[in-house]
């Protein structure tokens, strides 16, 4: 396989730069909307096309021409400090939708898409390992705004007879993640020789490195090119349980922090649930 076009939203960010990469390494041509011009300095490729200054909504049919397939990663922010909900549906679905019509008109008919463990929400109390069917019952405008684009996505591939992979990634962590996030504030700390503070820890998450997701999405996009299996939803993680103060610790100690872990100091939030783990099928 050679030069076969993908339209890719999400390919500056965490997760989608990594998975572009591999993409362009396996040959493919890679056409990338950025919203911004300096997301191109990432890294450059001879068969990387950035759509400068582009959001979801302003995505031209014209862009879309040729290409075999589309990979949806891109939604609107996922981390803290977060939106309103009002906002989230309009970029998480009503233009999410805007930009899958333009597909479907061109006859694009295979969809690669990123979910979020966080749809499950409260499901994740009733099971030890969470399986792909268990009902979603989001807590927050976030998760449940990708829950209300989930259920938009899935009739509209039905109408439209087009075959989706939608994958929703567990715990996720790594080199580019947004230093607001648990890792890299760890990381921080640890390099710069102060304690770092949280909560109890107990929490139970399923923790995968980044460039291990983006290997997950890769099989995933060539096993949905190669079948027809109409919508097809799969968890990635390693569905493993790991408390969230044995990760710090873990962590703590590989990068040789010299201050203190400092547990019990930060409230649980209300997404803060006992236990997310994937069941891996």
């Amino acid at each position: 396989m050679v030069n076969k076009k993908i339209f890719m939203t999400g390919a500056s960010g965490f997760i989608g730069s990594q998975l572009a990469k591999l993409l362009l390494e396996k040959g493919y041509i890679v056409i990338a909307p950025t919203r911004t011009t300096g997301n191109q300095n990432k890294f450059l490729h001879r068969n990387l096309i950035w759509l400068n200054n582009c959001s979801l909504c302003q995505i031209k049919t014209e862009f879309l021409e040729n290409c075999e397939s589309v990979i949806h990663l891109a939604s609107h922010c996922p981390n803290a400090p977060y939106d309103k909900l009002e906002t989230y549906i309009k970029i998480n679905c009503l233009d999410t939708l805007k930009f899958f019509q333009k597909c479907a008109l061109l006859g694009i008919d295979k969809f690669l898409i990123a979910g979020t463990a966080f749809e499950y929400g409260e499901s994740s109390n009733a099971f030890k390992f969470i399986p792909p069917t268990a009902p979603l019952i989001p807590v927050g405008a976030y998760p449940s705004s990708k829950v209300m684009s989930f259920y938009m996505i899935k009739e509209f591939c039905r109408l439209n007879n087009i075959n989706v992979s939608y994958q929703r990634i567990f715990q996720v962590y790594g080199d580019g993640e947004n230093e607001n996030r648990f890792w890299p504030s760890l990381r921080k700390a640890a390099l710069s020789g102060k304690d770092f503070h949280m909560s109890h820890g107990n929490q139970i998450r399923d923790f995968i490195e980044v460039k291990d997701v983006a290997k997950k999405l890769l099989h995933a996009y060539e096993k949905l090119i190669n079948n027809s299996d109409n919508f097809f939803v799969e968890n990635i993680g390693n569905g493993k349980g790991t408390k969230l103060k044995d990760f710090a610790r873990e962590w703590w100690e590989k990068f040789q922090g010299k201050g203190n872990l400092i547990f019990g100091e930060k409230e649980l939030r209300v997404t803060d649930f006992e236990r997310i783990v994937a069941k891996i099928t």
